[in-house]
């Protein structure tokens, strides 16, 4: 009888504690997007290009390429590099 009452007593703490879990993190719906972010950080390496290599900077034309795809969704582009081809940046996003 002894190991009855155990086992219930652990049977109860088990529910309580679920139904406590399940009422503490209920699913909450997420926010729709704005028609304009207000930025974005940039950078315009494609997946075959490597960051830290000194010849594997993107060609203008691409950069111009992946600024005519956010002119209509973002207010500002932030870029962390102005080095070869990557300060061309700023003169194509105006």
């Amino acid at each position: 009888m002894k190991w009855l009452s155990g086992i219930l007593v652990a049977a109860v703490f088990a529910v309580m504690t679920f139904g406590l879990w399940g009422y503490l993190n209920r699913p909450e719906s997420e926010l729709s997007w704005p028609a304009h972010i207000q930025g974005v950080a940039f950078s315009p390496y494609a997946a075959d290009q490597n960051a830290f290599g000194s010849k594997d900077v993107p060609p203008v034309e691409q950069i111009d390429s992946d600024l005519r795809l956010l002119e209509n969704n973002t207010y500002a582009v932030r870029t962390y590099s102005a080095l070869g081809s990557l300060g061309t940046t700023t003169r194509s996003s105006i």
